[in-house]
């Protein structure tokens, strides 16, 4: 069976034992049917280790002092990871995806324990979290605390309407997926036969921006499938979803999109990395963000083109709110007093669609086998991504320029 056929298969029983889960009352019976499957995953993709290492952070969080269980659980985690990577074989496929869930879980244990929040009492219950089924295979990640509430009040709160709608949602971005991949593959992308194909630059990133949809529509289906067993499974719709659509594809600025994006995560990030990092500057922090992000999607061997990505992240942030200040308001602005009311809207669009394409065009990196095909995609594309970035730059020099002089 293929890796792809796999996760398919894992997402459908994820929202069938969902719905079997909703039927459950009591918080023993509800934790327990949480984590026999996630047991299973685990040991279905290799991942015998789970369980000892969920067990051994709960004893090194109890022998430690409080206010060093942030570091202690922060080293347990990715140091596993880190073990793991390097060990024959490593982690790869599936595998690393379900243990990317679980690093996070244990990171931040030990922060959660620290802010005294609540944690669990018993290894049983450590251990049941850290292997529940519900966001172990595609997200959302959800706290200790957040978990238990689901586990206890979660009956009460089924939302089978919710459920509904996000089942119809993850139709829609299937069928669109199913589509883009047949008629816009992103295979052929710098190869020499796409070049031929399409020798007019413009066609070769038209085809690109349709090509790359397919990515965030493949995202969309799956993460909307678990929003609708997080529905079953009582959590509020905030929670259960993983990202806001609407936002990533029509928001205002890169910002918006970044936050947009695999939202749980970004929390985790933004509680546990940039809120707490010894640094001062914002730009460090979110460079450390960024940085830790990379290294925790790593696979083994380790994938420079992942690292490609995000380091690329803090920059295209930049220089989405240079051209913004030094371009695209004081043009909008022009256009909404000068030209037809029509006109405005179309540069807004011009504006939306292109900074859509540059976040795709960098995240090139996560489709392709290696960073040679990476550079080789880019290439096809004229470096589109990286002339958008110099341009950004000059614009932020011009406009600081400008400002000083008045």
């Amino acid at each position: 069976m293929r890796s792809e056929d796999a996760y398919l298969l894992v997402l459908a029983l994820t929202l069938l034992w969902g719905g079997l889960i909703a039927q459950l009352a009591h918080p023993t019976h509800r934790r327990l049917a949480c984590v026999l499957p996630g047991a299973f995953l685990c040991g279905l993709f290799r991942l015998w280790h789970a369980p000892a290492c969920s067990a051994a952070l709960y004893v090194l969080l109890r022998a430690v002092p409080r206010a060093s269980a942030p570091i202690a659980s922060l080293a347990f985690a990715f140091g596993v990871q880190l073990a793991l990577r390097l060990a024959p074989g490593g982690l790869s496929g599936i595998g690393n995806g379900l243990h990317l869930v679980l690093t996070l879980r244990h990171a931040a244990l030990g922060f959660h324990l620290a802010d005294g929040a609540p944690c669990a009492q018993s290894m049983y219950e450590h251990v049941a979290y850290s292997l529940s089924f519900y966001g172990l295979f595609t997200m959302p990640y959800l706290t200790f605390a957040q978990h238990e509430a689901a586990i206890h009040h979660g009956h009460a709160h089924r939302d089978w309407l919710g459920a509904l709608a996000a089942l119809c949602r993850a139709a829609c971005y299937a069928c669109g997926f199913i589509v883009l991949r047949e008629r816009f593959p992103i295979a052929p992308i710098g190869t020499a036969d796409f070049a031929a194909r399409l020798p007019w630059l413009g066609a070769r990133l038209l085809y690109a921006q349709l090509s790359l949809a397919q990515v965030r529509l493949r995202f969309y289906c799956a993460w909307n499938v678990a929003e609708a067993a997080g529905r079953l499974f009582g959590l509020p719709a905030e929670l259960a979803a993983s990202t806001d659509v609407q936002t990533i594809e029509f928001g205002s600025c890169a910002r918006q999109r970044v936050r947009a994006w695999n939202t749980s995560v970004s929390r985790w990030l933004a509680d546990i990395v940039y809120r707490r990092a010894p640094l001062r500057a914002a730009w460090a922090r979110q460079l450390c963000v960024f940085a830790v992000s990379a290294w925790w999607h790593d696979a083994a061997p380790v994938q420079l083109r992942y690292y490609a990505f995000f380091l690329h992240v803090p920059f295209l942030l930049l220089a989405s709110a240079a051209m913004r200040t030094a371009v695209y308001e004081p043009t909008l602005a022009l256009l909404r007093a000068r030209a037809p009311r029509g006109v405005a809207l179309v540069a807004r669009a011009l504006i939306c669609v292109h900074e859509t394409f540059v976040f795709a065009y960098f995240n090139l990196a996560f489709v392709c086998g290696d960073m040679a095909d990476v550079l080789a995609k880019w290439r096809a594309l004229g470096w589109y991504g990286q002339w958008a970035l110099a341009a950004a730059l000059c614009a932020h020099v011009v406009g600081g320029r400008k400002r000083r002089q008045q």
